[in-house]
């Protein structure tokens, strides 16, 4: 500043004196400027301090928020493992519920009978215990056979009928449960696989515990042994009884899985669905693929083909039992005309035939018979929310966007089929109709004679083998065809 007054001196009087002023008032303007900005400086700054704090602690909330994230993922998971769990445990139940009513069914039919009966049976045992095949065929029998060996423990089974579906085992158990010698397990319930053995062997126990003991024969009527094969042989012997009487009952195979077909679409799940909703042909060609994508659903429900090749099952159980402990019941050729001579042989081969083995009502096998006929006829009465009513609908297109106050299935054997359900499900009415139409569908003889030409031509030529019997009462319905 002294240097600038210098040269400022150097001038003209009052030349200098303005150029002072101009310069002491643009020094004054400079400190302003200066001071405003340092203000601005530490305004920033504490601005700047203020955002610091504020994005720690934004760090920090991410944090919890991943962390947070994370565990519901875990979450997330584990509950949908949860959900897989409980459906699977859902499906079992659903499962269950249908052996449980189809049991409870039964029995109550059986217990009918024992009620409505009983004068008709007297009669029955009467005329058969005088007639000429009875006579005759007592003649042949022969000396009479040991006793059916013991179980491994009281209350076991040690006689089993495997099955196969639809092939009369539900006439025969009707027989067992009323003869006086013969206690039986409920049929198709407990059979005891290996891959839930503990299960099973509960459940079999408890039913055991209930068996009377005095019966010298325990029955166990359960299709399900046969499709295990060689393994529900070997669990018999190693788990129940060392040589029990096998029974095995075969049919047509082509005629057997049309019944069973016919059976499925008319059984109703718990949820509202019909079990099989396939026309028959398809169902049959779905069998391979229903075996890998569903073979839970299969092996209850689908096997049509499979459950008709008795080869493999009667050859398993014949190694592990030996031929002599296996009989044999062809529907075709031992039952209707020749059923009391197939029940003799039947009750001679499991070492109690006599005036009190052959207490069994034929009338009383025929009122079952026709219990559990498969329904020729249906009819269906859909009533909708506005007041409208449609009998017999031949088409689900009549379905869109309706809402349905009542839905009425009624069949020619209403134990087989009866449905009344109000505010039904769409889904119930569509498979409802779908029915109907099923029903009413028969294959054709020639599709008959492709079913047996492909899937069992081969099975029955060794099924003659393994059994020593002809079988052409099957074979002569399909022969000429290649």
């Amino acid at each position: 500043m002294n240097v600038i007054k210098k040269m400022l001196s150097r001038l003209k009087p009052g030349r200098a004196a303005e150029l002072e002023t101009e310069l002491e008032t643009e020094l004054e303007t400079y400190k302003y400027a200066f001071e405003t900005t340092t203000a601005d400086r530490d305004r920033l700054a504490h601005e700047l301090e203020v955002a610091s704090a504020n994005v720690s602690r934004l760090d920090e909330r991410v944090e919890e928020l991943s962390h947070a994230f994370e565990t519901t993922a875990v979450d997330r998971d584990r509950l949908a493992q949860e959900l897989e769990v409980a459906a699977e445990n859902v499906s079992r139940l659903d499962e269950r519920v249908e052996e449980l009513s189809h049991a409870f069914e039964t029995t109550a039919a059986d217990r009918n009978i024992n009620k409505e009966h009983l004068g008709e049976w007297q009669n029955a045992i009467v005329t058969l215990l005088s007639s000429k095949d009875y006579r005759a065929e007592l003649g042949k029998i022969g000396p009479r056979r040991a006793p059916v060996p013991a179980p491994r423990r009281p209350g076991y089974p040690n006689v089993f009928c495997i099955g196969s579906v639809k092939t009369a085992t539900s006439f025969l158990y009707s027989i067992f449960r009323d003869h006086p010698s013969i206690s039986a397990f409920p049929k198709d319930i407990a059979a005891l696989d290996r891959l839930h053995l503990d299960k099973c062997l509960s459940e079999f126990d408890e039913i055991a515990n209930t068996v009377n003991e005095e019966c010298p024969i325990v029955a166990q009527f359960e299709v399900g042994y046969g499709y295990f094969q060689d393994g529900g042989a070997n669990t018999i012997r190693d788990l129940v009884c060392d040589r029990p009487r096998i029974i095995i009952c075969l049919r047509d195979p082509v005629e057997r899985a049309f019944s069973e077909y016919q059976m499925r679409v008319r059984t109703l799940r718990p949820n509202g669905t019909f079990v099989e909703n396939f026309d028959f042909r398809a169902a049959i060609e779905l069998e391979e693929q229903r075996s890998t994508e569903q073979p839970g659903e299969y092996r209850n429900h689908f096997a049509y083909v499979q459950r008709g090749k008795y080869a493999n099952v009667i050859e398993s159980y014949q190694s592990v039992f030996g031929p002599e402990n296996l009989h044999v019941i062809v529907m075709e050729s031992d039952l209707g005309a020749k059923t009391s001579v197939t029940l003799l042989k039947l009750f001679d081969y499991l070492s109690c035939y006599d005036d009190q083995a052959m207490r069994l009502s034929l009338s009383a096998h025929e009122r079952y018979h026709q219990a559990s006929r498969a329904p020729s006829t249906v009819s269906i009465d859909l009533f909708f929310n506005d007041g409208r009513k449609i009998q017999n609908p031949t088409s689900t297109e009549i379905l869109q966007k309706e809402s349905f106050a009542r839905l009425v299935v009624r069949s020619d054997n209403p134990e087989q089929l009866s449905i009344d359900q109000s505010n039904p499900e769409l889904k119930l009415v569509e498979s409802a109709i779908n029915l109907g139409r099923r029903l009413q569908q028969k294959p054709s003889s020639e599709y008959k004679q492709y079913i047996f030409n492909r899937y069992f031509r081969a099975d029955v030529d060794r099924l003659e083998q393994l059994i020593d019997r002809d079988l052409s009462v099957w074979r002569n319905r399909y022969d000429g065809q290649t």
